[in-house]
């Protein structure tokens, strides 16, 4: 489940697909996925990166026959102005702006490397879709971020 979560996950908006068999419509999957699409601009190109990390962690068996499933993930996002001239940048102030040293300037392209942890329900039927409960995906935490100057 941890990586078919992080594999609907990563894609460039507005291509990243709302509907998955293998999870149920919700706040943490289709909803993010719509919300991510809605990000597209034809200023800038964007990419969602994510994949598991880390040693595996506990599963909780439920009543039920389902399972509790924590993923741990490494989150890479990637943006770049589009054409010869285009810059991105980010508020000053905000953790990717320090992480790049300050200032809110101007860079061509910037590339974010954070983590992210979800918490799946998955059904004792393999044929059920499973529920993203829980998850920091609409603030990851950043941890690097390297960007180019911007000319």
């Amino acid at each position: 489940m941890c990586d078919g979560f992080a594999d609907l996950l990563s894609f460039s908006p507005p291509h990243g697909s709302t509907e998955d068999a293998r999870f149920t419509p919700g706040a943490f999957t289709s909803d993010l996925v719509r919300r991510l699409n809605g990000r597209a601009d034809k200023a800038l190109e964007r990419t969602w990166s994510y994949r598991t990390t880390g040693e595996d962690l506990p599963v909780f068996r439920l009543a039920h026959g389902g399972s509790l499933v924590a993923c741990t993930y490494v989150r890479e996002y990637e943006v770049s102005g589009t054409g010869k001239t285009g810059t991105v940048r980010f508020g000053k102030g905000s953790d990717t702006d320090v992480l790049l040293g300050g200032g809110g300037r101007e860079r061509r392209s910037v590339k974010e490397t954070g983590s992210m942890t979800p918490l799946i329900e998955v059904p004792a039927s393999k044929s059920a879709p499973a529920t993203v409960l829980g998850c920091d995906c609409y603030a990851p935490r950043t941890l690097t971020a390297t960007g180019v100057p911007a000319p």
